[in-house]
């Protein structure tokens, strides 16, 4: 069946369609391996509390409600594909799990800023100001929280195991 055309769709360039949905793969699967990540922390032979509290935040965070909807609001279509699954070995650890989600939300940031160069490159005047009133500000945070966090972690030299991330957890996150 052929997709019927929206009434609503103006200046919305089907690159922007494009891009908005690569965004919304992208979150869904950072909450993905945020919820994985938070799980891993409270198992009982692993048990950082505050690691499990810190990365249950970002699953809200990455949340694509807001992109579906505006997707929606655009008049484009929402395309959902496989969600890879997370490899929980490239994250054990506190250290190794900061610097993980560090890479993925450094990741998202990349994203933002590429598709607000494409939006302002095809004149969606609406979808550059939503980044900017939504998305940018708020990526530029977290990457500065997670960074001083990561800084932390690199000096006390946590080992995958070890008191260093302990007193990181109950410190730091708490």
């Amino acid at each position: 069946m052929a997709e019927v055309p929206s009434q609503v769709l103006q200046n919305y360039d089907p690159c922007c369609e494009d891009a908005i949905n690569t965004h919304i793969q992208l979150l869904l699967h950072a909450s993905y391996v945020y919820l994985a990540m938070a799980f891993y922390f409270d198992l009982d032979d692993v048990s950082l509390g505050n690691f499990k509290r810190f990365f249950q935040r970002f699953i809200c965070k990455a949340s694509v409600e807001v992109f579906l909807f505006l997707q929606n609001e655009h008049g484009g279509h929402v395309l959902l594909t496989r969600i890879v699954r997370p490899d929980p070995n490239s994250w054990q650890g506190g250290l190794r799990a900061m610097e993980c989600a560090f890479h993925m939300e450094m990741t998202i940031n990349q994203n933002l800023l590429n598709l607000h160069e494409l939006a302002k490159g095809k004149g969606d005047a609406y979808l550059c100001n939503f980044l900017e009133q939504h998305c940018l500000d708020e990526q530029a945070n977290v990457l500065k929280k997670m960074g001083s966090y990561l800084t932390n972690l690199r000096q006390m030299e946590a080992p995958e195991y070890g008191l260093a991330e302990y007193l990181f957890d109950k410190l730091s996150l708490s």
